[in-house]
């Protein structure tokens, strides 16, 4: 199965991307971006049933989606008053019964464990081609391919106008509670992620580069190409 990391360039529409691809079913991946410094110390349980309840407990937005407030999954659908729940008991079950057939703590499999029990409590039993992975951060990209050990994977890495870019982040976070956690430190991180970030992906492996203008203005183009490029067949999903 082919690896895809998405990595975010500065306020560049990962998140957007990722919605666009949500139920795509030939894609393995899950709601939202993986924080992989809160997987890491789940990786390392030595028994099926921790692994599968510390990772509920880590990531309890993605079984109610309502715990997620932040980027507003809690209002969903046309009306915004929609909300997602995956069965919690399906997805232990799940994750015990393949892991057992794998016998295998490897950290890549547990990672591919997780998502295919994650769809099959959701009721998905199709056949996958990608493990999409947002790992969303370059330091969060690197994390995850260290503690992996992952050799073969490609980066699909988002990117802005700069100015577009900059005005975003700074407009943003400067009216989010009046700008309280808002320092020149994060500015200078912002314009990091603009300017250099970009070379610093080249040098972990393949990159493939989307706009988000051009997926805005050209969207159906946009999402044709990357299911060429990926192999997998354009869906309305």
């Amino acid at each position: 199965m082919k690896v895809v990391l998405l990595a975010a360039g500065g306020r560049a529409g990962s998140d957007f991307f990722h919605s666009l691809i949500d139920g795509h079913p030939e894609i393995l991946q899950f709601p939202g971006y993986l924080r992989v410094n809160k997987l890491k110390p789940i990786l390392n349980y030595d028994t099926h049933i921790k692994i599968a309840k510390s990772f509920i407990k880590s990531f309890p937005e993605f079984f109610d989606s309502r715990n997620e407030k932040f980027e507003r999954w809690d209002k969903l659908g046309q009306n915004k008053n929609k909300h997602f729940k995956i069965n919690k008991k399906k997805f232990i079950s799940s994750f015990i019964k393949i892991s057992k057939k794998k016998n295998s703590f490897n950290k890549l499999e547990i990672i591919k464990n997780l998502h295919f029990s994650y769809f099959k409590a959701k009721g998905d039993k199709k056949e996958k081609k990608i493990l999409f992975i947002h790992t969303h951060l370059l330091s969060w990209t690197k994390l995850f391919i260290k503690i992996t050990g992952l050799k073969e994977f490609e980066i699909l890495h988002t990117i802005r106008h700069p100015l577009a870019a900059i005005n975003s982040n700074l407009r943003t976070w400067l009216t989010f509670q009046n700008g309280a956690h808002y320092f020149p430190k994060d500015l200078y991180y912002q314009f990091c992620k603009v300017v250099h970030h970009i070379y610093d992906y080249t040098k972990l492996g393949k990159v493939y580069v989307l706009q988000l203008e051009r997926l805005h203005t050209k969207n159906i183009e946009v999402m044709k190409n990357f299911c060429k490029i990926f192999d997998i067949n354009y869906q309305s999903c």
